[in-house]
């Protein structure tokens, strides 16, 4: 939304902190108890004068006044960009708490009452979850929290909190007040929070500049025949299946027979809960019909290790059961970890320092033994889970279905895709995953290496003073439907 719809968004509704209507352009003014000395004079003056906040009738500000939930509601969605929503029950602000519980922007505990008084935690979650920011979880800004909403909006240059010493504090706990959150506001309105960002329907990642971005043409991607292909000629392509016992029996030399190039072979996994290591019991029989018929093969482990040592364990079972087909892999062997989403697993929200030393580790091993390695992940995967710039020895498996999207959109370069979850394979009872594996060739231009982008900028208009303070994020749990294809294991 631009700055004129959200001004016009604004005048649609009561914005005043005070429950009263806004101020009209004439009568824009200076509040009697807001000084040109005080902190919060430029935030509450301007939004004033764009006639987002006014003041009581007596013509103070009252800037120390606590602020209620509906209005956090109303000046942190619209300031976001979000519009206003019609009242779904008695309080005027029942329609922006309802969408704001929906869409996982807010507790529904905060939407029981909506004239109690809102913490500057509970504001400054709303604000990040509405701008779709993704929490900082590197080290706190602050002494007295390590939320890393409070921590991403601080590197965002949205809030600052205050110094005590030479502590900077956010006093989480304490109700905001009316000045602090006309900063918060002004703030959001006047800083370009995702500059240098890669932005989902569902969040906003930074970019790593060290990892190579995507190169393909995505108008290149077209089905040929019953398969997809990318129609370049400095890119050969191979297509195929990954299968495991949940594919049952498979007649090999019809799926070879259908235009399959490659199988990649499920190997095993590890449980969701308990985190025992399992055998797939159709492992040895694909293998050996897949090689029989002709197939180039590979194979793939689906890992759910929260540890370096358990990748390691992970590892050398791999490396055991292909033993018999060490001269026979011509195809990538695969660490497949996902996070499924539910807190009650045992890798729920690992963290992505930990889980890519786990990756790093398991694909040495399988070099080092001769094999080619793999990680495999869908867009969650690739922008959260992992850290890819700690992965650039690896080759990558994107997970984005034709079911979402006419092309892959993943930003950074990938190896192969796995396009569909329901594909129709000869020889494969019911729907299988297929795969449209890349190899470049010495002609296919390289991109440039990204530049670092800059850490977002503050955008006052000429002349303006910057004052010297300051679809939904899937982070409780539910994961974006645009991959996460690899059958699943029963626990």
């Amino acid at each position: 939304m631009n700055k004129m719809k959200k001004t016009a968004a604004c005048l649609a509704v009561t914005l005043a902190l005070s429950g009263v209507l806004p101020v009209q352009a004439a009568q824009a003014k200076r509040f009697s108890d807001v000084k040109e000395e005080d902190w919060f004079y430029s935030f509450v003056t301007q939004l004033s004068e764009q006639k987002v906040v006014s003041g009581y009738p007596d013509g103070s500000f009252q800037p120390q006044n606590n602020v209620t939930v509906g209005e956090a509601l109303s000046l942190i969605l619209l300031a976001s960009g979000h519009e206003m929503k019609p009242a779904t029950g008695t309080h005027w602000s029942s329609g922006l708490a309802d969408y704001a519980v929906k869409n996982k922007y807010m507790p529904a505990a905060l939407r029981e009452d909506l004239d109690a008084r809102m913490t500057r935690l509970d504001v400054a979650q709303l604000a990040a979850k509405a701008l779709k920011l993704v929490p900082d979880r590197g080290e706190s800004a602050f002494a007295d929290t390590k939320d890393g909403y409070v921590n991403v909006l601080f590197r965002k240059k949205v809030l600052a909190g205050s110094m005590e010493g030479d502590q900077r504090v956010f006093k989480p706990n304490e109700p905001i007040s009316r000045a602090e959150i006309c900063a918060i506001v002004w703030n959001i309105r006047n800083t370009d929070v995702h500059a240098g960002q890669i932005g989902t329907e569902y969040y906003y990642v930074d970019v790593l500049p060290e990892v190579p971005v995507n190169p393909y043409n995505s108008s290149l991607f077209q089905m040929n025949g019953k398969y997809m292909d990318y129609l370049d000629p400095n890119v050969e392509t191979k297509v195929g299946v990954d299968v495991a016992s949940f594919q049952g029996d498979i007649d090999w030399e019809k799926v070879k027979a259908d235009g399959i190039d490659f199988a990649i072979v499920r190997i095993g996994g590890r449980g969701l809960t308990v985190g025992s290591i399992y055998d797939d019991k159709k492992f040895q029989q694909n293998m050996e019909g897949a090689l029989a018929a002709g197939l180039d093969v590979g194979a793939y482990f689906f890992s759910q290790a929260i540890t370096v040592e358990e990748a390691r364990e992970e590892a050398q079972y791999v490396l055991d059961k292909l033993a018999p087909y060490r001269h026979q892999i011509t195809m990538p062997v695969v660490f497949d970890w996902e996070d499924m989403g539910n807190s009650g697993h045992r890798g729920y929200r690992l963290a992505p320092d930990i889980l890519s030393a786990g990756a790093n580790l398991f694909c040495g091993m399988m070099e080092r033994e001769g094999y080619q390695p793999m990680i495999y992940f869908n867009r969650y995967g690739g922008y959260r889970s992992y850290d890819l710039s700690q992965m650039l020895d690896y080759q990558f498996w994107f997970a984005q279905y034709l079911s979402t999207t006419k092309f892959p959109t993943f930003y950074y370069d990938f190896d192969m895709w796995q396009y569909t979850s329901k594909g129709r394979v000869d020889g494969i009872q019911g729907d299988v995953d297929v795969n449209l594996y890349l190899m470049k060739q010495d002609g296919f231009p390289r991109p440039e290496p990204p530049k670092k982008p800059d850490e977002g900028e503050q955008k006052p208009s000429e002349g303006e003073q910057k004052p010297a303070e300051g679809t939904q994020i899937p982070d409780d749990g539910t994961i974006p439907p645009d991959g996460l294809g690899l059958p699943r294991p029963k626990q």
